[in-house]
């Protein structure tokens, strides 16, 4: 009898202890994928009539390339596409909406308007909402900017530059504002200048200038309704949209700044490191839109290359070369899933598609 008694006391435990060890691991299970995926996530992929083997320009949702003296152009987000016929060689091109820029030597064609010829090597065209940038080189290797309308018109005067380089320019257009921003380096001194200048052409092309960059190269700007975020090759510097005075910097040297987004008051940088033996590292920094930077960051390491990283949806999505991973922004794992076999690079398209590529096809991809 007391050894019945014994075993079934025993047996009573043993389910008490079958019972809470199963809601433990329950409770485990749910947190695991609370923490570290959503199966409700999928991956979405379409393939497109493009061949991956030609060279192609991505920007703002448009891939678009040249075969056979035509450009042809795909629209990711609506699935159209369209072809526009060249009547020679050209040595570049813009793509914006409906308005196609072609350009060689010192003729700029802007589509449905006459072709205009400049004197000069023109070198690089940027489209606004109304105005188009054209760079062009002088014999002498001078630089400067023509200004046009979509009417093919010189609208303004013409931007000099002879005394620097321009590395890099474009617009940024907001409820009827159009700014073009230009990065200049002056390379007669003994130690290279940077420059970043603004006109903006919703107020008679009034010009503005941030502070010189005297300890570092600008790589390019990014706008909010508020800020200019600097990204150069130290620092990200934020100045005040209107007036133009620093606020901040925050150190990122020996990072290259892939991506930004902008919401609720926080700008949120997405970079890789320089260094090609961290391929397989991610840093995203957080900051402020305020006087001071409240800074946070976050690093990621991974097991695979990486080949491609942008922000999307509110998201990080980061392609491997075996999977693809998306994180909030405060760092948690959201989703982790396989990708086709044999991707061998990654694209963001806009803000909800992003291109992977393979030995045969390109595939226009999103999250679910």
């Amino acid at each position: 009898m007391p050894n019945r008694t014994v075993r079934k006391i025993n047996i009573a435990r043993l389910v008490a202890v079958l019972l809470i060890a199963a809601v433990v691991i329950g409770g485990g299970i749910a947190l695991v994928v609370l923490l570290f995926g959503n199966r409700d996530t999928e991956l979405v992929t379409k393939s497109l009539p493009l061949s991956s083997e030609m060279q192609y320009r991505i920007k703002d949702g448009t891939v678009s390339y040249i075969d056979n003296m035509t450009l042809n152009i795909y629209e990711a987000d609506s699935e159209s596409s369209r072809t526009v016929a060249l009547n020679a060689a050209i040595d570049g091109y813009a793509v914006r909406d409906d308005v196609v820029v072609v350009f060689s030597g010192g003729t700029v064609h802007i589509e449905g308007c006459s072709e205009v010829v400049l004197t000069g090597t023109v070198r690089d065209v940027r489209m606004g909402e109304d105005y188009i940038a054209v760079l062009r080189t002088n014999v002498q290797g001078s630089d400067s900017i023509v200004i046009f309308d979509y009417n093919a018109q010189i609208a303004g005067e013409v931007l000099d530059f002879s005394d620097s380089k321009v590395t890099n320019f474009g617009f940024y257009t907001d409820n009827g504002r159009e700014l073009l921003w230009i990065i200049s380096v002056a390379t007669e001194q003994s130690t290279p200048v940077t420059t970043v200048q603004m006109f903006d052409y919703g107020a008679g092309g009034t010009t503005s200038y941030l502070s010189p960059f005297y300890d570092q190269s600008v790589e390019t700007l990014y706008f909010t309704d508020d800020s200019i975020f600097v990204v150069g090759t130290q620092d990200i510097v934020r100045y005040a949209l209107t007036g133009g005075r620093e606020k901040y910097r925050v150190g990122i040297y020996g990072y290259s700044v892939l991506d930004m987004a902008f919401s609720g008051g926080t700008a949120t940088f997405l970079l890789a490191p320089k260094d090609e033996q961290a391929s397989k590292q991610l840093r995203f920094l957080n900051l402020a839109e305020g006087d001071e930077s409240l800074l946070s960051w976050r690093q990621f390491s991974f097991s695979e290359d990486i080949l491609g990283a942008f922000l999307q949806q509110g998201m990080v999505h980061i392609v491997g070369t075996e999977n693809v991973y998306s994180y909030s922004y405060t760092g948690r794992v959201s989703a982790t899933l396989p990708l086709p076999e044999g991707v061998t690079a990654a694209y963001e398209l806009d803000d909800t598609y992003f291109l992977l590529v393979t030995e045969g096809s390109m595939l226009r991809a999103e999250l679910k």
